[in-house]
């Protein structure tokens, strides 16, 4: 099977302790895994704490994906997705959907500049953007008749209003604008003289309101947040008898050739990830199947068997000591 036909899932949360070997062991209990890596520094080797596993199957990785988004590895709770796909360039295209439209409340209707796909909704009275000048609106807009921003109803500039924006892309005077032609901002001939543009980006997004975008910033921020919070008080529910098996598999390959690190490393690993999902136990499936099947004896019924016990006791040793007489 090619690399472009796997399903590659995104691994965040991993401890510094986790490597190729008992990544690849934790998330094959759940399907056949075609590649596990975790990345790494270029320079020291040390673990980023994140990496990648791919599925030769659509089906197996949306398993993993329940059963692993949650599940605790190595001391460390784990955050699973599936892998944004890459474009021509290698870089990773943008996820554009409306996070606000997927909860039923988003404020912009159909002049949201982020796509409304799938199940969703927007809030009542939902319509375009406000293009108002704030600052104009508080009184202190610098910028006059050059503002960007509408002037309208009750409001005011600053004495001396009137000054141009200084509309320079900052990132092309750097040298590193990605946008090329689409940029918003301006690449003037004292930016030119700077640096050159590279080439364009596909992915352009623009914004009519710098005070909108970074609301926007800050609303993605708290949502990935609220997430994460929420994946790590979910409580995790991992296929507890997969991971047995998984155990024993790599028990058994340890067991063939005992001098093998490796096998040593993934029979332990796979040893600790059965525990963890077993609530420290280290009952088999079948051990707590019989137990829960045997009727337990009653308090009073113990209490009584206890107290025929130490009465026999106490009868045979009168008759010893009698005889002993």
């Amino acid at each position: 099977m090619s690399h472009g036909e796997e399903v590659k899932l995104f691994i965040a949360g991993l401890s510094y302790d986790t490597d190729d070997d008992s990544l690849w062991t934790a998330f094959s209990a759940h399907g056949e895994v075609a590649y596990a890596k975790v990345a790494t520094d270029r320079e020291t080797g040390d673990s980023r704490g994140f990496g990648f596993v791919s599925y030769s199957s659509q089906e197996h990785a949306d398993k993993a994906l329940k059963e692993m988004d949650g599940f605790q590895l190595d001391g460390r709770w784990l955050k699973v997705q599936m892998a944004r796909p890459r474009g021509e360039d290698g870089t990773a295209i943008a996820d554009n959907t409306c996070h606000a439209y997927k909860k039923g409340n988003c404020r912009y209707g159909d002049s949201c500049r982020f796509t409304h796909e799938g199940e969703g909704g927007c809030s009542e009275g939902a319509g375009p953007r406000d293009n108002g000048c704030r600052a104009f609106k508080a009184g202190n807009c610098s910028y006059g008749d050059s503002c960007r921003f509408s002037h309208e109803g009750e409001g005011g500039c600053t004495e001396g209003a009137g000054a141009q924006r200084d509309n320079s892309c900052r990132a092309f005077i750097a040298g590193n604008c990605s946008y090329g032609d689409d940029c918003r901002f301006t690449h003037g001939d004292a930016a030119a003289a700077a640096a050159p543009a590279p080439a364009a980006s596909k992915n352009r997004t623009t914004f009519d309101d710098v005070e909108e975008e970074k609301k926007e910033e800050v609303k993605a921020v708290e949502e990935e947040k609220e997430s994460e919070e929420e994946a790590s008080e979910e409580e995790a529910k991992p296929d507890v008898d997969a991971l047995h098996k998984a155990y024993k598999k790599a028990l058994k390959a340890f067991k063939a050739d005992k001098e093998d690190k490796k096998l040593k490393k993934a029979k332990n690993v796979a040893k600790k990830a059965w525990q963890a999902a077993n609530g420290g136990s280290t009952e088999t499936p079948k051990k707590k199947k019989r137990k829960a099947e045997t009727p337990k004896k009653s308090s009073t019924k113990k209490k009584k068997a206890k107290k025929d016990g130490s009465a026999k006791k106490k009868s045979a040793k009168k008759k010893k000591k009698k005889s002993s007489e």
